[in-house]
């Protein structure tokens, strides 16, 4: 809703602006031209809104007979069958539901009865689809949807109909029909003010989201007020310099000047001297010093371009009004005790003092691009016409300016295309070259003049032709496409793989004029990602299955299966059987991770109990924990339920278990405990050990990663245990952490979601 929020208003505070130009041009107070701007504006959103309804409101009523054909089309009463009353239910029910909010709609849209009979309907569709579904819990979820749906009004009032609509119906159906609303045939009393509360609480946010978006609204409509009387006095305000200028024989020839110096000047430089004179002339006084600073484009500090000084004249005191005028952005006239003041400290020695200086800003919407400034030896107040002429060429001379540093840039962001190793192409919407940088001649073998005007499928095979116009049709949708990889020919016919990034290049007036691609060679990438499958693959098969016959020889040795063995050699062969258990799941975790980082991980969902999970965990430790002389002991209550991947959920615990259990002292326990967080349930492992120093916390869910003390790398491990059980975790909806003191032990918890009913 947010977005629609974001978006909806600005584009009718538009059209409303458009609509609204004589009635702004009236005599209405402000108070009153805002007021009926927004609700021109909340009409036209409740207008539009009513027809999506609609349209909404008889999709709805489609869905409920298709779900009612599907779901039961005929009852049976031993071998006699016939047509379900829910199927009559959704055509007939359904067709009254949708008919009069879809008349209004039609007919008197924007209208309050129209929102509310609206909200009505499709509360009661709602409550149709759940009637037709049987009562099934997940078709509740369409109560929360319409109520979003109807946020869209920005109207809290249509929030609270549409929820009092809900409400009796779970009320009078809980209490007479429980099987059409709740799917059981028992009467539940309280159950409705359940789902009211629910309602209610999504209500809350609703309502205040419409309350803030209509206050927004209002405050754009007063916005859009304010420029356009902006625009009037702007518009005034032009009509009457152009009145003086064209009275001012003067003027137009120093603006003509200046113009001329400006059209004839490759540069501010060049034709900062000719400017700097002209005004001169216009001023007519005594000049002591005179000045032309621009805004340089990297420091953003002013830089003095030119100056004109018939004697010397201190510089910093040149420089302090040109920061006064940048900073004030307006013209500043002084006299001499202002220019004292603000040149103190600076000597005078060799000119004559200045008894009064002008400057004034040369800018461009507002921002200013430089600073022209003279210091004479007059008294003389600048009249207003002058002011008003030198402002005028400050604008002039700003354009000028911003013109250059605009022309600046373009060759910058030219040179960068043309020198860029990535391939730039530029196409017309018929698919032909328009431009061709020297990455795409360095990738493909043709120059420039070779490649433009002929159609991009000489890059392709026939065989992708089919695809380059499924990319065509999808950037002139989509505006943009992402990472579209692809064969491509080079002009010597070798074939490479490209990744290319597609985006429209609209002119003016928002049509498409150009589609830009940007491609990159990804062939040794692609190798590389082959040679890395193909080590995955000798990992899994080459070693796994060796490994896992030398592990089970070992244990059958062990065992004494191969004849009695002196102590020695079974301390051997334990140590062989150990070290290949050690390989066994380092390659096991490696292919997991890999798995997990290729997103090819599949996770089997399914309602787990929290106490079934612990036990299974613990159950599976618990050789390795009397090994080790540690001592489980599980202090968890909780009776939640959680979704989740068993064996995923169940390698968690006993990646964290196993790690509690190597780190604990000998004689040491283990607790493990499970709490509801909020929404989801919180599983704490906690150990007595050392600790983890607190520089290494950061290392610990990290692939290949552990813990750097001697303690730690005596213990064994992959370094991948934690980082797997990272991603499992995340994959669930839930995180994952640590709490830890040096010296008193750790407890590394999970949470994952609670399961709903």
């Amino acid at each position: 809703m947010r977005a629609f929020a974001s978006g909806l208003p600005s584009a009718l505070m538009n059209d409303t602006a458009i609509a609204e130009v004589d009635f702004v041009n009236g005599h209405a107070t402000f108070d009153q031209r805002v007021q009926r701007l927004f609700e021109h504006s909340k009409t036209s959103i409740y207008k539009k809104v009513d027809k999506l309804f609609a349209i909404l409101l008889f999709s709805e009523w489609i869905a409920c007979i298709i779900t009612a054909l599907v779901w039961s089309p005929r009852t049976w009463i031993g071998a006699t069958s016939q047509t379900h009353i829910h199927l009559y239910a959704a055509i007939f029910l359904g067709g009254a539901i949708f008919t009069l909010p879809a008349i209004l709609a039609f007919f008197q849209p924007g209208k309050t009865l129209t929102r509310h009979v609206i909200a009505i309907g499709q509360m009661l569709m709602s409550s149709l689809l759940i009637d037709v579904s049987g009562g099934r819990i997940e078709t509740h979820f369409h109560i929360f949807g319409s109520l979003a749906f109807l946020a869209f009004y920005f109207d809290w009032r249509v929030l609270i109909t549409a929820s009092l609509v809900v409400t009796i119906d779970h009320f009078v159906r809980g209490f007479y029909f429980p099987l059409s609303i709740f799917g059981t045939t028992t009467v539940q009393p309280f159950r409705w003010i359940e789902h009211a509360a629910w309602v209610i609480f999504q209500d809350v946010f609703l309502i205040y989201g419409c309350v803030a978006i209509t206050s927004e609204l209002k405050h754009r409509s007063a916005r859009v007020v304010e420029i356009e009387t902006s625009r009037e006095k702007v518009e005034r305000e032009v009509q009457l310099r152009t009145r003086e200028l064209r009275d001012s024989e003067k003027k137009l020839s120093a603006q003509h000047a200046v113009a001329s110096s400006l059209n004839n000047s490759a540069s501010v430089e060049d034709a900062a001297p000719t400017i700097l004179k002209v005004i001169n002339q216009v001023l007519a006084r005594d000049v002591v010093y005179s000045a032309f600073w621009v805004t340089d484009r990297t420091s953003k500090e002013i830089v003095c371009v030119t100056k004109f000084s018939p004697m010397d004249f201190p510089d910093t005191c040149s420089k302090k009004l040109a920061q006064l005028v940048f900073s004030r952005s307006r013209a500043i006239e002084m006299d001499a005790a202002k220019i004292n003041d603000l040149c103190s400290g600076d000597s005078f020695v060799g000119c004559s003092e200045p008894l009064s200086a002008y400057g004034f800003p040369l800018m461009v919407d507002g921002i200013v691009m430089g600073v022209c400034q003279f210091f004479y030896s007059s008294k003389d107040v600048i009249d207003t016409e002058t002011s008003s002429l030198l402002q005028s060429m400050g604008l002039q001379i700003g354009q000028f300016i911003l013109h250059k540093y605009a022309e600046q840039e373009n060759q910058r962001l030219a040179h960068i295309v043309r020198s860029t190793v990535d391939s730039i192409i530029g196409m017309d919407k018929d698919g032909k070259i328009t431009n061709w940088n020297r990455g795409a001649a360095r990738l493909y073998g043709w120059s420039s003049k070779e490649a433009i005007g002929k159609p991009y499928s000489i890059l392709v095979g026939n065989d992708q032709a089919a695809e380059v116009k499924h990319q065509f049709e999808a950037v002139q949708k989509d505006g943009q496409l992402e990472n579209q990889e692809m064969m491509h020919k080079r002009r010597n016919g070798n074939e490479i793989c490209v990744s290319q990034s597609w985006t429209v290049i609209n002119d003016r007036t928002g049509k498409m004029s150009e589609i830009s691609v940007i491609g990159r060679d990804i062939s040794e990438k692609k190798e590389a990602e082959k040679r890395v499958s193909e080590f995955y693959s000798i990992v899994s098969h080459e070693l796994r299955s060796p490994l896992t016959s030398i592990r089970a020889s070992l244990g059958l040795l062990e065992a004494g299966k191969g004849g009695t063995l002196t102590p020695r050699a079974t301390q051997l062969v334990k140590i062989g059987r150990e070290e290949a258990d050690r390989l066994v799941r380092l390659i096991n975790d490696i292919l997991d991770l890999r798995k997990i980082e290729a997103g090819m991980l599949e996770l089997k969902f399914e309602k787990l109990a929290v106490s079934e999970l612990i036990e299974t965990g613990i159950t599976s430790l618990k050789s390795m924990a009397s090994t080790s002389h540690v001592e489980f002991v599980n202090t968890s209550t909780s009776k939640e339920f959680v979704y989740g991947d068993r064996d995923r959920m169940t390698q968690v615990l006993v990646n964290l278990l196993s790690n509690a259990v190597k780190f604990s002292p000998e004689d040491g326990i283990v607790t493990v405990s499970s709490e509801p967080a909020g929404t989801k349930i919180r599983f704490c492992i906690t150990d007595k050990g050392a600790g983890i120093p607190e520089d290494q916390i950061s290392k610990l869910f990290h692939s290949f990663q552990q813990v750097d003390s001697s303690d730690a790398r005596a213990k064994g491990g992959t370094g991948l245990g934690l980082a797997i059980s990272k991603s499992i975790v995340e994959q669930h909806g839930g995180e994952i952490g640590l709490i830890t003191k040096p010296g008193e032990g750790s407890t590394f918890w999970f949470e994952v979601p609670i399961a709903s009913d």
